[in-house]
């Protein structure tokens, strides 16, 4: 940050708090989840900003009810984002309210020592709700973070803690060659992380098609595609 920004900020900030006025702290780390693997404690973080004081706890934190040990342990995930649970399908009175600055990573040993930590881009994203950014998969030296910019699959992978690859686009594809998509529901959309090293991604698209008459034709489905991690690497 420049040296005469800085300065502005920190006078605007000692006008407040002579004035007895709060100061709230708009970046938030939020613990999304903490996997358990072999001994060793994944931590998953994203780091925002909001717009507005209105929703920024006091502490710069926000509690997480979430905790899922590691799928490839044989785990188990509660109440684990389920199908139902999409938050772009709510409705809002405001509008980009948060800013994703990026997602971190942190393996802890059972002593509590860090064995590494990194962190992957989120391209200042903006957001209607704070919910859990991307969805990853760990199993101890591979991890695997992908999550869904617009109509694309981003995925990103850091293996024993350097990184390999960062928010590499992959297209939604059908299945059959024969049929094409005209239009993908963006806001359908909803990428969970399912079992293993497998993610399920579904919605809803426009597909066209060549009837037995030899006409194109279209039609509206629900689909869903399971994603294996280890085909896109």
């Amino acid at each position: 940050m420049p040296e005469k920004v800085q300065e502005k900020r920190w006078k605007r900030i000692k006008k407040r708090l002579d004035k007895g006025k709060n100061t709230p702290i708009r970046n938030v780390v939020v613990t999304r989840e903490i996997q358990a693997i072999n001994g060793y404690y994944l931590i998953y973080n994203d780091h925002f900003t909001s717009s507005s004081s209105k929703y920024v706890p006091r502490d710069g934190m926000y509690a997480s009810n979430f905790y899922r040990l590691n799928p490839m342990m044989g785990g188990y995930g509660g109440t684990y984002n389920p199908l139902w649970l999409d938050p772009r399908l709510r409705s809002a009175q405001t509008l980009d309210q948060y800013k994703f600055l990026a997602a971190q990573f942190i393996l802890l040993d059972e002593d509590g020592n860090i064995v590494w930590d990194n962190s992957l881009s989120l391209n200042n994203t903006n957001k209607i709700e704070p919910m859990k950014f991307g969805e990853l998969i760990f199993n101890g030296n591979n991890l695997f973070y992908m999550y869904l910019d617009e109509e694309a699959l981003m995925l990103s992978q850091i293996n024993d803690g350097e990184l390999v690859m960062e928010n590499e686009p992959y297209e939604i594809e059908l299945v059959n060659e024969n049929e094409r998509i005209a239009e993908t529901m963006e806001r359908s959309l909803q990428l969970i992380w399912w079992y293993d090293n497998y993610y399920l991604l579904s919605g809803k698209q426009k597909i066209r098609y060549q009837g037995e008459d030899g006409r194109e034709k279209s039609r509206e489905v629900n689909f869903f595609t399971k994603i294996k991690v280890d085909d896109f690497i």
